[in-house]
């Protein structure tokens, strides 16, 4: 029996072994010419959407969306003679997930790989020298990359939007980092810039959320505007002496930033440079700077400490406006006069010298200075009368002015305050002659809750409550004990009728992730608001601790500013504009995928295991915005959102307002389906 077994599968490979290769592998289904002029190129795609590319030369460049495989191909191998990938080679390949590149290859053209958002590894050879513009522009899930020393070319957004990207080498032989190169990298921690490098250009590395630290080299001779413009997480730089140029909001909105060193080399500090650089402390201007730009530390609210040197002739308006710890400040004798708005807003502003070179003082520039006493003026009364101050200088006009004063140097007394559970520890110095700064910030230490205590016991249709007790300073605080029987909504809320959303809306009450409007009322047809979807996933995180602010001036309620603060840092929900939130504004269908993602990826971060629905089959899936697809596509997918009737058709309706019995619907699957 053995025998006769053996000999029938020697049979049956002898057979396989004479078959033709096209018999074994995949079928080709098209076919062709890619190559550039003087190359013999050609292509080949099979059924299981490999794409093969082989001979020698230069591929041929092409438009977006341009190449005959575009949108068809899984993976790819390029043999080794091929020159270069071409323009618009691989874009939109969405299904593409890892990428060899040959040794022959030199040249990686623009936007070769644009938009391959699912690919998650890929090599480059030594024998590259130009990498093109935005060639790997929102490859999304791309975690890292080396660029090897070939490299002496690296173009505008080449890795842009590559959200993923954690770490990056960026070779030698580099002279320039372009524009927009690294925007939006929000995942890169830490980045080194090689010594060859001589300008950091416009938006470098904007909006590189968790970038904490950066090295730049001597030989860097310019940063251009918004170079690192909304890195939140950055908390220090040291910029060298190479440097002569600071372009305008080039650290603006970096909120970490603690501290930052600007060398002699800078003789003048642009707009906006450091505004809202809140977590800044203290900042030395060298000699070398001559004017301080429009709103140059404008709503550093920790700035408490500030030397103009004798160099500066010009403080722009909204230099230091909203600088709110600042409680002294020194003008140089080289100003002549103090523009708008420069000081407005300084409200800890207790004493200010300002020299007989002054012959004026604009709108409001020491406007709102509510704590402002004292005037130290090296000149006299007479001379002081003659000074133009505009009438919205109230605080300085009724001040007491030090005629004739002479500058001394300052002998400081300090005196440190502890942390408590909820504020900042601090040490205040103050002189003799009045003047006085705050530094040396310690975290506050947080409420230290004990075990917890019933203090209500939970019924069959009742919650209970149990109480939390701070150790440390006696502050309590309340969880809910849901009901030990199960919850009929239906009499809960005499608004809930019995209906497909009861199930979502008994999960999040009893959760505690949704309650109750008032008066035994869920507004289940209510539109659910932003301020209520990041207070119910505020709710959902368990109300982590947080601390700090947000630049919103709109948040008017109480119950929801931590929540907003914590989306805000997570980056889960944005505002509306750089000021505002709108929490009132109403959410929509394609909102709510989008935000769910968000907070899937940027909280939870979990990494998608599952494959995009295809909204096409929607009859008014054309109607989704271009920034709602993908987290969309992924909601339905997960069979969080799944459409609504009408007239026998399904539509996405993703413009339609999200009502607070689809969201608690939509919130019982995902923590079911997503979040286990």
């Amino acid at each position: 029996m053995k025998k006769r077994l053996l000999s029938f599968v020697l049979a049956v490979l002898m057979i396989a072994s004479l078959l033709p290769a096209t018999a074994l592998a995949a079928d080709i289904v098209d076919s062709g010419t890619c190559g550039a002029k003087g190359s013999n190129l050609t292509w080949t795609l099979d059924s299981e959407r490999v794409l093969t590319i082989s001979g020698s030369g230069d591929m041929y460049d092409y438009g977006p969306s341009g190449a005959p495989w575009h949108g068809r191909v899984k993976s790819a191998v390029i043999a080794e003679g091929v020159t270069s990938i071409g323009r618009y080679a691989f874009d939109g390949c969405m299904l593409l997930t890892s990428m060899t590149i040959p040794d022959s290859v030199t040249r990686i053209g623009d936007n070769a790989f644009y938009s391959c958002r699912y690919l998650t590894s890929v090599t480059i050879p030594d024998s590259v020298t130009s990498i093109g513009k935005q060639a790997f522009y929102y490859c999304k899930s791309l975690p890292s990359v080396t660029i090897p020393d070939s490299v002496t070319n690296i173009g505008n957004g080449a890795f842009s939007n590559c959200e993923s990207l954690t770490s990056v080498t960026i070779p030698n032989g580099v002279t320039s980092i372009e524009e927009h190169t690294f925007e939006y990298c929000t995942s890169l921690t830490s980045v080194t810039i090689p010594d060859s490098v001589t300008s950091i250009g416009y938006e470098a590395f904007y909006n590189c959320t968790h970038l904490t630290s950066v090295t730049i080299p001597d030989s860097v001779t310019s940063i251009g505007d918004e170079a690192f413009s909304y890195c939140r997480s950055l908390t220090s730089v040291a910029i060298p002496d190479s440097v002569t140029s600071i372009g305008r909001d080039a650290f603006c909105f970096c909120e970490s930033l603690i501290s930052v060193t600007i060398p002699d080399s800078v003789t003048s500090i642009g707009e906006q440079t450091f505004y809202y650089c809140r977590s800044l402390t203290s900042v030395t201007i060298p000699d070398s700077v001559t004017s301080i730009g429009d709103s140059a530390f404008s709503d550093c609210s920790s700035l408490n400490r500030v030397t103009i040197p004798n160099s500066v002739t010009s403080i722009g308006a909204y230099a230091f406006y909203n600088c709110s710890s600042l409680t002294s400040v020194t003008i140089p004798n080289s100003v002549t006069s103090i523009s708008w708005f420069a000081f407005h807003g300084c409200t800890y502003l207790t004493s200010v010298t300002i020299p007989n070179s002054v012959t004026s003082i604009d709108d409001a520039a020491f406007g709102d200075c509510t704590s402002l006493t004292d005037v130290y003026y090296a000149g006299s009364e007479a001379a002081w009368n003659s000074i133009a101050i505009d009438n919205t200088n109230y605080a300085l006009k009724n001040a007491n002015i030090h005629y004739n004063y002479v500058s001394h140097t300052h002998s400081y007394k300090d005196v440190v305050t502890a942390p408590t559970c909820t504020t900042k520890g601090y040490t205040t110095h103050t002189c003799a002659c009045g003047d006085s700064y705050v530094d040396a910030y310690t975290d506050a230490l947080g409420h230290a809750w004990d075990n917890g205590k019933v203090t209500k016991e939970p019924t069959g249709t009742e919650t209970g409550v149990k109480t939390f007790t701070c150790t440390r300073c006696g502050e309590t605080k309340t969880k809910s004990i849901p009901a030990t029987g199960v919850m009929d909504v239906t009499k809960m809320f005499t608004d809930v009728s019995h209906s497909w959303a009861d199930d979502g809306i008994r999960y999040c009450v009893t959760h505690q992730l949704m309650s109750g409007v008032g008066g035994n009322l869920f507004a289940p047809k209510m539109t659910t608001t932003r301020a209520q979807i990041v207070q119910i996933l505020y709710n959902l995180e368990g109300e982590p601790k947080v601390s700090g602010a947000t630049p919103f001036t709109d948040l008017t309620q109480n119950w929801y500013k931590d929540a907003v603060l914590w989306t805000y840092q997570t980056g889960v929900v944005s505002g509306t504009s750089a000021t505002t939130f709108a929490p009132d504004l109403p959410v929509t269908r394609e909102q709510i995928a989008v935000i769910l993602m968000e907070y899937m990826t940027r909280v939870l971060k979990l990494e998608r295991t599952w494959t995009p629905a295809d909204l096409s089959v929607f009859p008014d899936a054309g109607s989704v915005s271009g920034w709602a697809k993908d987290a969309l596509a992924d909601a339905v997918a997960l069979g969080l959102i799944s459409g609504a009737s009408n007239g026998g058709q399904t539509y996405l309706e993703p413009q339609g307002s999200a009502t607070r019995e689809q969201v608690a619907t939509i919130l019982m699957e995902f923590c079911k389906n997503v979040k286990t």
